[in-house]
Formats: C-alpha cells, structure tokens, sequence
C-alpha cells in the first residue's frame, strides 16, 4: 500500500473515532437531561413536574442526532473501505461522502433503526414513561 493511502485512511479513521465520540457524549447527554427531569419531578413534589411530551420529545431530539451521526460514521466507513480496495492507486484525499439523494433517506432510516439503537431509545422512553406514570 502506498504511504498516501496509509495517510489517507488514518484521515478518515480519524473522523470515524470523532463521530464515535460524538454519539458516546450525546447518550451520556440524554441520560444527564433525564436524571436532571427525574430529580426535579421528585424534588417538587408533583409541582412543575416535566410534562411527558417534553421527555419524549427530548428522547426523539437524541435519537435523531445520535443516528444522524450514525449514518455519517457509517458513510465514512464506505469510504474508507474504497480507499483500502484501492492499494496501488495513489490517494487523492478526498473526504466527499455524497450519496444520491434517492438513497439518502433509506440509509439515514437504516442507521436510525439499528437494533443497538432501538434497544437503548426505547428502554430509555419506557423507563421514563414508567418513572412519570
């Protein structure tokens, strides 16, 4: 493998990690925020408790992001698997994921359904759910 290619893919290793990151900090986010609407609704007393509607709609919010971040790790390791496929044409270091729009939403609605990302969303909205009944 020529020395450009090696530089290339640990580019776009780089972004893979940093999407990761992302995804780790937004569900630790999520969890923080639903602790924060817990403890406020049991501190008060039943007063100015957080209605249900802003619960879900926070875990939605953090669900959308989160697999938005998904889909854009999961494009950029398609393109490192181009790259690597490519191991005696010289790199050109280009970071482009542009898909066709016609495939845009499936991808983007794949990453969003994911089995780990079902599991983690709707354990938390039922929890939540439970805690506000």
């Amino acid at each position: 493998m020529l020395p450009e290619n090696i530089k290339h893919l640990e580019m776009i290793e780089n972004v893979i990690t940093r999407l990761s990151n992302i995804q780790t900090t937004l569900k630790g986010w999520l969890v923080t925020l639903l602790v924060a609407f817990m403890t406020l609704s049991k501190t008060l007393g039943g007063v100015h408790t957080p209605d249900k509607k802003i619960v879900i709609s926070a875990i939605l919010i953090f669900w959308y992001l989160d697999s938005t971040y998904l889909y854009k790790e999961l494009m950029f390791r398609e393109l490192y698997e181009e790259v690597r496929k490519k191991p005696d044409e010289p790199s050109d270091f280009a970071m482009k994921i542009n898909y066709p729009r016609s495939t845009r939403f499936a991808r983007r609605a794949r990453a969003a359904f994911k089995p780990f990302m079902i599991t983690f969303y709707i354990a938390v909205a039922l929890l939540c759910l439970l805690f506000f009944l």
